[in-house]
């Protein structure tokens, strides 16, 4: 699979919002496909994953938009690697935490939800370092500072 190709098609965006009178985050990954799909319009498809959740006590502090946007974008690879060959074997997910080219992915997807979440208004200091433990978390390593 082209990790490089699939970083550089998702679109990651993260919005401060308030739900029921609490803070709330608002994470968005978007993928678009090219298709042969006569209906898809004019060949591309598009899939979109909104997901809008409180501010967790744990998880949104220490990892961010990473939390549950960096599995979005590994189940999006997972369906690339599917759509690309139907027939082949499943991938195997244990080559990301212990293969060069994994890990680089999935160091660059938690620092693609990094850079959204600086997008979206965040502390880019805490937003780099929540990005550094998302990595952490995948790799089965300690988390930085723990």
């Amino acid at each position: 699979m082209d990790f490089n190709a699939h970083l550089g098609a998702v679109t990651r965006t993260v919005n401060q919002l308030e739900r029921d009178g609490k803070p709330a985050r608002g994470i968005t990954l978007e993928r678009t496909y090219a298709t042969s799909v006569a209906d898809a319009g004019e060949g591309r498809a598009r899939l979109t994953l909104c997901h809008i959740a409180l501010v967790d006590e744990h998880y949104w502090p220490t990892y961010g938009p990473g939390a549950g946007g960096v599995g979005w974008d590994l189940a999006l690879a997972g369906l690339e690697s599917f759509l690309v060959a139907p027939t082949a074997a499943r991938f195997d997910e244990t080559l990301l935490a212990t293969t060069p080219e994994g890990r680089r992915f999935v160091a660059g997807l938690s620092e693609d939800w990094g850079r959204a979440a600086m997008a979206g208004g965040e502390d880019p200091a805490w937003a780099r370092a929540a990005a550094a433990r998302t990595t952490a978390f995948y790799m089965g390593e300690e988390e930085p500072g723990a």
